[in-house]
């Protein structure tokens, strides 16, 4: 008898202890409500790119071509371009010689000298001062060593630059008229020897006529 109030006495707490944990992992909890709820972030959809054909008849237009630069030529360039240099081998071998040709410069104007036999004419008259309407007589020294001169073409010339006067002859002075010194102006004269064909052979020789009225 004793035994079985022992027995009672020990599964008594067993028993106390199995319904406490029972209450507290079988009962329904209800939710904290000191709990801070979750912050839920809403996002935009994202736009999904849309493309919108062309209309009927559209070509687009053709893309011009990129600007480019041509610098222009210094000084030096232009100078040694201008001698014929092309700033390649002067020598005209090895790798620094170019295949154009060099620009040539432009020959410039050439002056042929007349021969010895011209510097023989000479102005045996020195420059007048006469009155208007006086005559003059010109007189020069002929060219004698050569067959080629055969006659001299004497002009006289107004300053306004028209020839007022001219004639040819053989020999070597002529009687200039007075009435064409009609001016009170300084005319020109010039002789000028000819081959046998009536052209000119060596440079005139020159001189002034003043013409006043007092």
């Amino acid at each position: 008898m004793r035994k079985f109030w022992l027995v009672i006495l020990l599964a008594v707490p067993l028993v106390l202890v199995a319904c406490g944990g029972g209450d507290d992992g079988g009962g329904d909890t209800e939710p904290d409500q000191s709990a801070t709820p979750a912050t839920v972030t809403s996002e935009p959809p994202t736009s999904v790119p849309t493309w919108t054909p062309s209309p009927e008849g559209w070509r687009p237009s053709p893309t011009p071509p990129p600007a480019t630069w041509t610098p222009q030529p210094t000084r030096e360039e232009v100078e040694n371009v201008g001698s014929g240099n092309t700033g390649g081998n002067t020598s005209g071998t090895g790798s620094g010689s170019s295949n154009e040709p060099a620009v040539q410069p432009t020959a410039g104007p050439t002056w042929t000298p007349q021969p010895d036999w011209c510097y023989e004419l000479a102005s045996i008259s020195e420059d007048f001062r006469i009155q208007a309407g006086q005559p003059v007589t010109l007189s020069w020294q002929p060219v004698t060593s050569s067959a080629v001169v055969t006659h001299y073409v004497v002009k006289v010339r107004h300053p306004g630059g028209a020839d007022v006067w001219a004639e040819i002859t053989a020999d070597s002075t002529i009687g200039l008229p007075g009435d064409i010194f009609n001016q009170a102006v300084a005319y020109g004269w010039q002789i000028q020897p000819l081959d046998g064909d009536g052209e000119p052979v060596c440079f005139p020789i020159s001189g002034e006529i003043v013409v006043s009225f007092e």
